[in-house]
């Protein structure tokens, strides 16, 4: 399915803030690796939630080329 990358783009927004909503007081800090974490995982979703399952897979392996904090599995 062709979705725009603007789309994308703001699906991925939507997600990190509703993520990342909870952490609004400057009492509430988030660390590094669960800030990367959740960007992986947003990433995911809205840029490779259409795609058909090879590409999720490749989608995957590059991923985890760049290192990401992805979920054993």
């Amino acid at each position: 399915m062709h979705v725009l990358p603007v789309i994308m783009l703001t699906q991925l927004l939507n997600l990190m803030w509703a993520c990342l909503e909870r952490y609004e007081s400057p009492d509430e800090k988030i660390d590094k690796l669960l800030f990367e974490k959740y960007w992986v995982y947003c990433l995911a979703w809205s840029f490779a939630g259409l795609f058909e399952t090879e590409d999720r897979e490749k989608f995957h392996e590059w991923l985890a080329s760049k290192n990401a904090p992805l979920p054993n599995c």
